[in-house]
């Protein structure tokens, strides 16, 4: 079994800091000060996958970690994930679990006795906020109104019952939950008045110093010595690899440590096998970081145009 290098590791465990990721911290940490007043606000975070919303809700978890006071298990934060696979279960029944692992609901419970339990538990750990991740999972498959306007009521008495504000994020089909009206004709719909305005995270395009500064970001977090990643048409050609990313980017990065003989710095060398052991399906695709400038051309215009339509899904 071959291990990964400490550096490989130390890399792994940092978030990327950047303009956007500040915008979307402080609005998470408004949200949780509302914790506790009358009128306690929820939120929305909203991107197709990779583009950095579990790296930085779990930033901001780590920040109210599990403690003990007096003996008494605290979780200020309590998150979950929904799962792609339909499931029969609750969201109270699925948050209870979080809370007690030897929970099982029984046939005979109704859905009122589960959200009873539910609020009793969040009281006992002290929750002061809860995070939702892949929240598009929570609506069904189907279009059936009823079906829909039941979870959405359910979430609804969630939020006003607990008294908690409540981040969601998923894709951006997810923000149907906040706009779509499944009540009766002409009415709004009522979980919008509970949250404020969503956060989108988009994919940055390649020319922007937004683009450069995130590229600077993941290269301090490295560790190690590397060639400038924000110099010449660099920002390009990682654009072109990791079609803007986070988790390409920090895969290609971590397999470029990997590569890396431990002297000097990191090359394009070193850039080009990341690209092929974490992100390339083929090998035999050209290379980002090698090949001419006309091939990168034409790569950078297929990663934008698909970035766009993806996120106008």
């Amino acid at each position: 079994m071959k291990k990964q290098k400490p550096e490989t590791i130390a890399f792994r465990s940092k978030t990327a800091l950047y303009s956007e990721a500040y915008i979307f911290l402080e609005a998470l940490s408004e949200v949780h000060g509302t914790y506790g007043t009358e009128h306690p606000e929820s939120i929305m975070a909203l991107g197709r996958s990779s583009m950095g919303k579990t790296w930085l809700t779990n930033f901001y978890r780590k920040q109210y970690p599990r403690t003990q006071v007096d003996g008494k298990d605290i979780i200020p934060i309590l998150y979950i994930r929904l799962q792609a696979t339909p499931s029969s279960k609750g969201l109270q029944d699925i948050l209870i679990g979080e809370l007690n692992p030897f929970y099982t609901k029984k046939a005979a419970m109704t859905s009122e006795r589960a959200t009873q339990q539910l609020l009793i538990l969040l009281r006992q750990y002290g929750v002061q906020m809860i995070i939702i991740e892949e929240i598009q999972h929570f609506l069904p498959g189907h279009s059936e109104k009823r079906v829909i306007q039941h979870r959405l009521d359910q979430l609804k008495n969630l939020i006003d019952r607990s008294a908690i504000p409540f981040v969601l994020t998923g894709q951006r089909s997810a923000e149907k939950i906040l706009t779509a009206n499944y009540g009766q004709k002409g009415e709004d719909n009522q979980l919008r008045q509970r949250f404020r305005s969503p956060v989108f995270l988009n994919s940055i395009p390649h020319y922007t110093d937004a683009w450069k500064e995130i590229l600077s970001s993941y290269q301090k977090n490295m560790g190690v010595k590397t060639i400038d990643f924000t110099s010449g048409d660099l920002p390009e050609r990682f654009y072109a690899a990791t079609h803007g990313h986070h988790g390409k980017l920090s895969k290609l990065l971590s397999y470029a440590i990997e590569a890396w003989d431990g002297k000097g710095k990191i090359h394009k060398e070193e850039l080009s096998k990341g690209y092929f052991k974490g992100i390339s399906v083929k090998p035999s695709n050209a290379c980002p970081f090698t090949c001419t400038d006309t091939v990168l051309h034409d790569m950078v215009d297929f990663a934008t145009k698909e970035n766009a339509r993806e996120e106008d899904v």
